[in-house]
């Protein structure tokens, strides 16, 4: 097709020729560019935007108003993170001492076995009470268990429990001793 501007009487005669057309062939459509039959056409719909428009959120608070928001949760959050630590630090000055947290100590062990034998107190009773927690747990006899754990333990720490040995899971981690 050419790209000139049509004049009137190329328009009029490409309509003629286009109606002796239509009279020709009833029902089909016209080759002109220029003619087209509303009838032939769809119905139109009627025309909805695609997008809403959407105000932004916070649009009508004011800034100000965000950033004490803002600055308030910051400084709860910083009150908060002060407050845990400083108490964390506290339960570690009471563990180790000002000293022991100068040169880096950590804290003891939590377990009652070590803590005890720190303090320098007895843990026989303890260890007793180790030893059959432990074999109930397993579901094996308390002796099997000593007899199994007694090469791992020291002497030094055996002879000092030989004196205490009531039951008979600790009668045989001292036996040999005795």
């Amino acid at each position: 097709m050419s790209t000139r501007k049509r004049s009137k009487r190329d328009r009029a005669s490409s309509k003629a020729t286009s109606q002796a057309k239509e009279t020709y062939l009833p029902g089909s459509l016209s080759e002109g560019s220029d003619h087209v039959n509303q009838s032939d056409l769809p119905p139109s719909r009627p025309r909805k935007e695609i997008l809403t428009p959407v105000s932004p959120p916070g649009h009508r608070a004011p800034l100000r108003y965000f950033i004490y928001t803002l600055v308030t949760t910051a400084l709860l959050f910083t009150v908060w993170y002060t407050y845990t630590t400083a108490m964390e630090l506290r339960q570690w000055k009471e563990e180790v001492g000002w000293w022991g947290m100068f040169v880096g100590r950590f804290g003891r062990q939590h377990d009652g076995l070590y803590s005890n034998q720190w303090r320098g107190q007895e843990v026989t009773g303890e260890l007793e009470g180790h030893l059959s927690q432990l074999a109930f747990a397993l579901g094996i006899p308390a002796t099997d268990l000593a007899s199994a754990v007694k090469p791992l333990v020291p002497p030094a720490t055996l002879s000092s429990l030989a004196p205490q040995a009531t039951s008979e899971a600790m009668k045989v981690l001292v036996e040999d001793l005795r």
